[in-house]
């Protein structure tokens, strides 16, 4: 087993080489080859590099797309400090995508990420306060208004919707019809959107809200 999960790791497959490790250990928890291992293994996880293979697990450069494994690098880079993949993770974790989907871990780790400046961050967990499983609408204003701020420009749309409608805002049209001219005048182009990391399943029921409240849906 020792010898397999050396091979992964100078294979560049921490995740895989790890994952062998604990199996065995949960067999024979005190074996000192294994510890010893696991220790070397958890030190030498990085949060740029573990970040860059998350990205390339994520989207199948190099290699085979592995959304699983992606998510154990997302995750890795994050306890590690890294701010994107704190988003990434919670985006993960929202979609239920490669790691079992939990709307509180989510908000967790957008709300670290967002407290370290992350405006795709602010803007997500705004989302989840207004779309989560344990949404606070009342929490949402601060932060989209940050991300706006910063110039994040989903978070236009969003505002424009929480004016229009007084949905963890005051109803107010004017500044409503403000922003969605900002979103005009600051138009979202395909490449720019394929860049952006947030949860689809949140911004998929905005979206459908969106167009109830302006009548823009089929």
């Amino acid at each position: 087993i020792a010898e397999n999960a050396r091979e992964k790791y100078k294979a560049d497959e921490q995740d895989l080489a790890l994952q062998e490790i604990n199996a065995a250990l949960l067999q024979i928890p005190d074996h000192k080859n294994l510890l010893s291992l696991k220790q070397t293994l958890e030190a030498s996880f990085n949060p740029n590099s573990s970040y860059a293979k998350a990205e390339k697990l994520y989207r199948g450069v190099g290699g085979p797309q592995n959304r699983a494994r992606a998510a154990f690098y997302y995750k890795k880079a994050a306890e590690l400090g890294h701010i994107q993949a704190m988003n990434d993770i919670g985006v993960a974790y929202a979609d239920g995508d490669g790691i079992r989907r939990d709307d509180k871990q989510a908000m967790e780790w957008f709300k670290k990420s967002a407290k370290l400046g992350n405006s795709e961050a602010m803007y997500n967990l705004a989302l989840g306060y207004l779309f989560s499983d344990v949404r606070n609408t009342d929490k949402a204003l601060p932060w989209v208004t940050q991300a706006a701020e910063k110039e994040y420009r989903p978070a236009y749309m969003l505002i424009g919707w929480m004016t229009t409608t007084g949905t963890g805002a005051s109803a107010n049209r004017v500044k409503a019809i403000r922003w969605d001219l900002k979103g005009m005048v600051n138009p979202i182009s395909s490449v720019l959107h394929s860049q952006y990391r947030i949860p689809k399943k949140w911004q998929d029921d905005f979206i459908n809200q969106y167009k109830k409240a302006t009548n823009t849906g089929p």
